[in-house]
């Protein structure tokens, strides 16, 4: 009777403490995921709107939806995104976003991460 109680107390501690790493993990790899995503999608949008006279032939509307298109596809998991803009300008190729990623645990409970990028584009100096 001893060995049974053992046994049953030890396999519900294994199991809570795999449910403790499997949080901990998923919520670490949300925050790489969502920091490299931003990165990624801020640099590709500011670089891939200049043409090769280094200018930036759309508006800021144009430039915000390829930004969120390019972020929303790169997003693999199920989450909602809030994206706050900081500062937005086509012309100079600026681009500042603060992305913040609401996430629910396993366990039912909800969760978030954050990360911010700011991009300008550095015009070439002609020589």
């Amino acid at each position: 009777m001893k060995n049974i109680v053992m046994i049953m107390v030890s396999v519900t501690l294994g199991v809570l403490t795999m449910g403790m790493i499997f949080a901990i993990s998923g919520r670490m790899n949300r925050s790489v995921e969502v920091k490299s995503n931003l990165s990624s999608a801020a640099e590709q949008t500011v670089n891939g709107l200049i043409q090769e006279d280094g200018i930036i032939p759309c508006g800021n509307e144009e430039m915000l939806a390829d930004f969120i298109g390019q972020l929303v596809m790169a997003n693999d998991t199920v989450s909602d995104l809030v994206v706050e803009i900081g500062a937005l300008d086509a012309k100079k190729g600026l681009l500042s976003v603060r992305v913040v990623e609401q996430f629910v645990y396993p366990n039912g409970k909800r969760g978030s991460t954050e990360s911010s990028r700011t991009v300008i584009w550095d015009k070439p100096v002609a020589e």
